[in-house]
């Protein structure tokens, strides 16, 4: 049972509401809930000790959710450092008093200090989870930890805390080193631009900052150190070339994560809701309209539904939780659910994953089919034409769109076309039903992207270069600058432009 609560603050920008929950029939402590209008492009970050973070990938630089399970020395000291040394002690009170159930309204002052850095924590982990574009999933990967690094340094030394965050960013930089490491050995062999270089250095000494946290020699920190520095001295004397291959490969980094047609043998296809699974497990289709899920016979009674693969380092739980399930279009009636595997790369390279279904008398004319994780909080939408779906869709794609739009421009400056690629997107907008509607909720209208001439148009393009925090819809620095990836992997496009 739960009741209602104001939070207070002196800043106007922080006047925020809170749900707070006292458990009265077990010992899960106090639940602070923060919550401010925000797009769909939200995402909750655990820091540590329970205590979690949600940011809007759309306005980064100011949190949008806070939550703390239960208070220990370690989720105390996050929660002043979030919310202010009031708040810490505000709770560590309520915590600590007899109360019935439900407890009294509460009132707690937010006052929080130099967050960016915990913010930054939120915003990666948000983009690891919402950004559809083809990225080194190391490199994501090793920015979560190396973040959490960055963060845990602003805490005091030996501290419950510290070491708790300490620990978390310890498991992801280990976890993605070897990736790291094999993309370092190939970087050395061919140019790079300055801004990527800037940001693999700066990424390289969150590594030896890590390093130095721990008792003794860690090889697999100490791996990426040591390729970094052979990199840097093959860059640094101009010993470089890019083999044919390699440009082959790197400029498919941007091939389109979209719709993989089966030629005649396709006979139904249907969205991915980009809800149910962490960005880059399947294949999302650039336009929010395409389908990317395609059905095929696969004998009498039988058919075979198949859909990409997307560019992440699949987790055993993701592999082991794909699920699909067919649907009556017309009356949202489930008729079987099956399990989606990993496919051999086809010919093209291209990875599926599969799966085989009864049909069990369902009319294919008229069927869905849903890929989803069955563990997730939202159900899977019931039909195609579902607003929240095609909301989440047009958001995802704004994403994408606009923060590779960015990473082009400032990793090659001389060749991005923003205009005609801001155009692009707007098209793509467009199906949100009108050029004044807002694409989804906190989004931009397509009237706004497509206007070079327009206040919002300017706005967005204002700070494309520029490393100053703004403003402006899908902020792309302070705590949301661009991932190493995000710049690799516009790098590797060489001058191609647009993808």
């Amino acid at each position: 049972m739960g009741v209602s609560a104001s939070w207070r603050c002196e800043a106007p920008a922080m006047l925020v509401s809170a749900e707070v929950r006292q458990a009265c029939e077990d010992d899960q402590g106090v639940v602070l809930r923060v919550r401010r209008s925000s797009s769909p492009l939200t995402h909750e970050a655990h820091i540590g000790s329970g205590v979690q973070l949600g940011i809007d990938l759309l306005r980064p630089d100011d949190w949008v959710g806070l939550s703390v399970a239960s208070a220990d020395p370690a989720s105390e000291m996050l929660l002043g450092v979030l919310a202010g040394q009031r708040a810490a002690e505000d709770l560590r009170a309520l915590l600590k008093a007899e109360h019935e159930c439900p407890p009294a309204p509460r009132e707690l002052a937010i006052e929080p200090g130099d967050v960016e850095v915990w913010q930054r924590v939120a915003a990666v982990d948000g983009l690891d989870r919402w950004l559809q574009l083809s990225l080194d999933q190391s490199l994501v990967d090793a920015e979560r930890g190396i973040s959490r690094a960055r963060a845990a340094m602003s805490l005091p030394t030996r501290s419950a805390a510290r070491d708790v965050v300490v620990g978390e960013a310890l498991r992801l930089a280990r976890r993605a080193a070897a990736g790291v490491v094999v993309y370092l050995r190939e970087l050395g062999c061919r140019p790079v631009s300055a801004q990527l270089e800037a940001a693999l250095d700066r990424l390289v000494d969150g590594y030896a900052t890590l390093a130095a946290e721990v008792a003794g020699a860690d090889r697999q920190l100490a791996s990426v150190v040591t390729a970094w520095r052979v990199a840097r001295d093959r860059l640094s004397s101009g010993q470089v070339g890019l083999p044919a291959a390699t440009t082959a490969a790197a400029r498919g980094t941007g091939r389109p994560y979209g719709y993989e047609a089966l030629g005649d043998k396709v006979l139904r296809a249907s969205l991915i809701d980009p809800r149910q699974l962490p960005a880059r497990v399947v294949a999302l289709a650039r336009e929010p309209g395409v389908p990317e899920v395609s059905v095929s016979g696969a004998g009498p009674g039988l058919v075979r539904v198949r859909v990409s693969a997307g560019r992440r380092a699949l987790d055993r739980w993701v592999e082991q939780r794909l699920m699909v399930r067919l649907l009556d279009r017309r009356v949202a009636e489930s008729h079987s659910h099956g399990l989606l595997t990993i496919a051999e790369p086809s010919h093209d390279g291209v990875g599926y994953f599969e799966g085989t279904l009864p049909l069990l008398g369902a009319d294919l004319d008229n069927l869905r089919v849903d890929v989803y994780d069955p563990l997730s909080d939202l159900p899977p939408a019931a039909t195609d034409a579902d607003e929240g779906l095609w909301e989440a869709r047009r958001a995802v794609a704004f994403l994408a769109g606009w923060r590779s739009l960015v990473a082009r421009a400032q990793v090659w400056p001389e060749t991005a076309a923003p205009a005609r690629d801001l155009a692009a997107l707007a098209v793509q907008l467009l199906s949100a039903g009108g050029v004044e509607r807002p694409a989804f909720p906190g989004g931009p209208t397509a009237a706004e992207l497509r206007s070079p001439a327009s206040v919002a148009a300017q706005q967005l393009f204002g700070k494309l270069v520029d490393d100053e925090p703004g403003d402006e819809q899908g902020a792309t620095a302070g705590a949301g600058r661009l991932l190493v990836a995000e710049l690799a992997a516009a790098d590797a496009m060489g001058e191609v432009g647009s993808d």
